[in-house]
This record gives structure tokens, sequence and C-alpha cells, in this order.
């Protein structure tokens, strides 16, 4: 049974106490979803499918495109990210050494997303500028 006066509760709980859901509450939630899966759905479809089709589209004299591999990799992160209701970046750009970047910026924090040219990805977590955490980022197929 849940402690509702537990430090979870807020967790366990969408509005952070016991009152019931309203529609309208419900009504928002629901746009704000659907708000995030079409701009997982525009990241996918118009930005890295198109960098997948004509990678020549991003050639530049000091800019290598993306890989194959990167891009593959990127629309299956951003598909996984999509289904779990994930906010959408903020930005998507490529790194210029074949790879993809996935960021997302709010206030002081910054979480990003590399996918070097192999497709190996690493997510990365910084606090005013300044790492403060690094992992390798591992997508389910």
């Amino acid at each position: 049974m849940l402690d509702c006066s537990s430090a979870l509760a807020s967790e366990v709980l969408p509005f952070g106490d016991s009152t019931a859901a309203t529609e309208e509450s419900l009504s928002i939630d629901f746009s704000e979803s659907n708000q995030r899966r079409e701009a997982w759905q525009q990241l996918i479809d118009f930005k890295l499918v198109e960098w997948g089709r004509d990678p020549g589209q991003l050639e530049d004299v000091d800019l290598i495109p993306p890989t194959q591999a990167a891009v593959d990799r990127a629309v299956r992160i951003a598909m996984k990210m999509q289904q779990s209701g994930v906010q959408p970046p903020t930005s998507v750009v490529p790194d210029g050494d074949g790879g993809v970047n996935m960021e997302r910026r709010s206030g002081a924090t910054t979480e990003s997303i590399e996918i070097a040219s192999t497709g190996i990805a690493e997510f990365v977590l910084l606090q005013n500028g300044r790492v403060v955490g690094r992992r390798d980022f591992h997508v389910g197929r």
C-alpha cells in the first residue's frame, strides 16, 4: 500500500497530492504528449531521414556529413525517446566529423547525446557549462 506521506508520493501521484485529475488537466497532458510526439516525428522525418538520404546537402569545406551509422543510430534513439514521451531536443546538428549531436537545454542544465560517426552514443550532462556526468548511451533495438 502506498504511504502518501512519504517523500516519494509526489513522484507517484501525478499532481503531488491525492486529488483526482480534472478533465482539463488530462486534456493538457494529452495535448503536450501529442506535441512531443509530433516534434520527434518532425525531427525523424524531416531532418534525420533526409540527412541519411542525401548527406551531400551538409557537405561544407570543413564539415563531414553524418555517416549512415550515425544517422541510423540517431533515428533509433529518437524513436525510442518519442515512444517514452521524453521532451524533444532543442537542437540536433551534425558534429562535423560524421556524427550527430542531440541537445536539450533548460536553464543552466544541458543534456547532450553525442553520436559518433561509428554509431556509438554517449550521454553528457552539463551544469553551468561544466560536465558533471558522462556515460555510454544504449537504446534497445
